[in-house]
């Protein structure tokens, strides 16, 4: 159906969601404000909001599992933008590549079905550490071949090895802070998830630009698991101050 076809699948998509989301009852634990609170300068952002988020990162707990999403983004930031342009640059079909994408999303949602198994088994935030790398690997490793089998075996390792992470982040979070202070913490998750979104394409496509696609992959790659490698120095510390 063309690009018209597939944007407009996904037009359909996020209009379908969000008729979801206004049949959604409201929580029993937050009545609805008075009608007279309900002013447009509540839409506005709030000076306070933004200390409350600043404050967030106090907490070391809290401060590991944001650096740890911030890692993870860079992943899915790979994933999203030039893994896709890679397959077409090696030819795959438009329908071969939506499937490759599709198998690792499905794994990748499978695999947050198992996560409380998982994190009876493992420390989740060790198993995070690994989710991020797994993941790195996967997605960097692409470029590497251009095998249709090599490719979707990459493609089921990211499900597998990668799709535990964002569920680890969020229940993480949601473990650590208030039912008060939620909102704001998926806000401030939401903000440096999109600034790396937002940085790391556009570091991808300079390095691309100068030294091949196969070098930026390369580079975000093992820049990202030397990260995790000193984030993952504070393990011992947090499960000392975890109960």
């Amino acid at each position: 159906l063309g690009p018209w076809g597939a944007v407009g699948l996904m037009g359909l998509w996020s209009m379908l969601l969000t008729l979801c989301a206004r049949r959604t009852p409201g929580g029993p634990m937050r009545p609805a404000p008075p009608r007279k609170a309900r002013e447009w300068r509540l839409l506005m952002p709030q000076f306070r909001d933004y200390v409350e988020a600043i404050r967030l990162w106090s907490a070391p707990i809290i401060a590991f599992v944001m650096l740890a999403s911030m890692l993870m983004s860079v992943v899915y930031a790979m994933r999203n933008s030039f893994y896709p342009v890679y397959l077409d640059g090696i030819g795959l079909p438009k329908t071969t590549i939506g499937l490759l994408v599709t198998t690792g999303s499905l794994i990748s949602a499978g695999m947050g079905l198992v996560l409380g198994r998982l994190a009876r088994v493992f420390a989740p935030l060790a198993l995070l550490m690994v989710a991020i790398v797994g993941g790195t690997v996967a997605i960097a490793s692409t470029p590497l071949t251009v095998e249709i089998g090599w490719l979707f075996g990459l493609a089921v390792m990211f499900g597998v090895l990668g799709g535990p992470g964002f569920p680890l982040i969020l229940s993480e979070l949601a473990r650590e802070v208030d039912v008060s202070q939620q909102g704001i913490c998926v806000g401030l998750r939401t903000t440096v998830n999109r600034s790396v979104a937002l940085a790391a394409p556009v570091t991808m496509g300079v390095i691309a630009e100068f030294a091949g696609l196969l070098v930026s992959f390369l580079a975000l790659a093992g820049l990202n698991i030397a990260l995790v490698s000193v984030l993952a120095t504070r393990l011992p510390a947090l499960r000392r101050r975890r109960p």
